[in-house]
């Protein structure tokens, strides 16, 4: 099972139980502090991603930055589901499918997976999230805008774990899940701090992303 299908088991798990209650717009105090003490002093990820030309869906290319218990940095394209080709729909209806009644939703990309194994990310380092927003009806993708705290669903971040091994590598969000924003025009970043493994290796990092219409 892939991060994705977890993702959206979880969501609905989630509100089965807890029902749609709204969620704050802004990070909460100690995600702010741990923001401001690592990952505003980030800036831009050195690695640039490969370009995608001729794609038959819109594509995120995204670049990553951990830091903390370990140092990663890498690239990746993330190629969203058929139906989905402008960036524009990106950031008016989301990443997911185009499927009839389907709710719209929004997850922030992630390299393809193999066998539902974390992604690459170049340099023999790989990367994979179930980071979604969730704020709208039904845990839906209400369009453009900032995300924190309930608006956010985030239960796993994987930075290099071993093969067979869901320990290493693993981590888990201590305080707040982090904050997602998403732009008109299908661009975007997620910002986390103080996750935690099995192995209390503690990180914080950055995904930011842009996005190229299919065909470009």
């Amino acid at each position: 099972m892939n991060l994705r299908s977890v993702r959206l088991i979880f969501v609905f798990g989630v509100f089965a139980l807890a029902g749609c209650g709204g969620g704050s717009t802004t990070a909460s105090s100690a995600f702010a502090s741990a923001t401001a003490g690592g990952i505003a002093a980030l800036g831009s990820p050195a690695v640039q991603p490969t370009g995608a030309a001729g794609a038959t869906t819109a594509v995120l290319h995204a670049t990553m930055t951990i830091t903390g218990g370990l140092q990663v940095t890498g690239a990746f394209d993330d190629p969203l589901p058929l139906g989905v080709t402008t960036c524009a729909d990106v950031g008016a209806n989301g990443t997911g499918e185009r499927l009839s009644g389907q709710q719209p939703s929004f997850n922030v990309p992630e390299p393809p997976s193999t066998g539902g194994s974390a992604g690459s990310i170049g340099g023999g380092h790989t990367f994979g999230t179930d980071a979604s927003v969730t704020a709208g009806a039904g845990g839906s993708y209400p369009g453009p805008g900032t995300y924190s705290g309930s608006d956010v669903t985030a239960t796993q971040i994987l930075v290099d774990p071993p093969p067979g091994n869901e320990e290493t590598g693993n981590f888990a969000p201590t305080a707040d899940v982090g904050t997602v924003i998403v732009k008109a025009d299908g661009s975007g970043s997620y910002q986390f701090a103080a996750w935690e493994d099995p192995g209390s290796v503690i990180i914080s990092g950055q995904v930011i992303w842009t996005c190229t219409d299919a065909g470009d």
